[in-house]
């Protein structure tokens, strides 16, 4: 791997590496691994429960949000409603 020396001033290590181009990197750092369909279909289906998941948390999250929004009204009214003379 080659180094060259890219602004010294600002670097605190006067040489860098440059990278090969992508094509050679490609073949250099190949990690292709076999995964069987039992495993895969395990791996999709965890997926698809991770994402449930996560759209479930945010759906709470609003849930609780809109909560709190309904709480704090409701106060509102009841100290509205107290002013009122009947």
């Amino acid at each position: 791997m080659r180094m060259v020396r890219l602004f010294p001033c600002l670097l605190p290590s006067p040489l860098i590496p440059i990278l090969p181009p992508c094509s050679q990197l490609d073949e250099q750092t190949s990690n292709d691994v076999e995964v069987s369909l039992a495993d895969q279909e395990r791996i999709n289906a965890f997926s698809r429960l991770n994402s449930r998941a996560a759209d479930a948390e945010a759906r709470i999250a609003q849930l609780r949000d809109e909560k709190e929004t309904l709480g704090d009204l409701e106060m509102e009214l009841e100290l509205e409603g107290e002013d009122e003379v009947l």
